[in-house]
């Protein structure tokens, strides 16, 4: 009897546990996906086809719920150039766009693999980071401030 009774107040431990565990990583999650953010929407516009405009040259084209793209266009004729695939997150200052990109397992929702990007705004050059630590401390050598954002989070158009 003892020794059931102890098998039960372990499992409901353990099960308290797992719960706590459960809620604190997936409750932010979950909520992100029905939160509606307080950004322009334009007609039209929603997650599997937007236009995120970062300046006049750069902007992020969103073609379906899985295919975003960094472009830069200088309006020359040539058209746009593309500079990163697979835009999960990015942001932006005066000086760099910075971009988290899906390299692998494009469709999981807990085991994507990345890669980090630094454009410089004045000549289009990237620097692609395997690690995010390491992309971190690029990012402090060269005084970038903001922190990676979620699409959902800028204006679409």
């Amino acid at each position: 009897m003892k020794k059931n009774r102890k098998l039960v107040l372990f499992g409901l431990v353990l099960l308290i546990l797992v719960l706590t565990v459960s809620f604190v990583f997936l409750v932010p999650k979950i909520s992100e996906l029905f939160i509606e953010p307080n950004n322009y929407r334009a007609d039209g516009a929603n997650e599997a086809g937007n236009t995120i405009k970062i300046d006049d040259n750069y902007y992020v084209a969103t073609t379906s719920a899985t295919i975003s793209t960094l472009y830069f266009d200088d309006f020359n004729g040539e058209g746009a150039k593309s500079l990163v695939e697979h835009v999960y997150k990015l942001n932006y200052d005066k000086s760099y766009i910075i971009v988290q990109s899906v390299k692998k397992n494009f469709y999981s929702l807990f085991s994507k693999e990345f890669n980090y990007v630094i454009v410089n705004r004045k000549n289009q050059k990237t620097i692609t980071i395997e690690n995010k630590d390491e992309f971190l401390k690029e990012c402090k050598i060269k005084n970038i401030t903001v922190e990676l954002k979620a699409k959902n989070q800028f204006d679409w158009y």
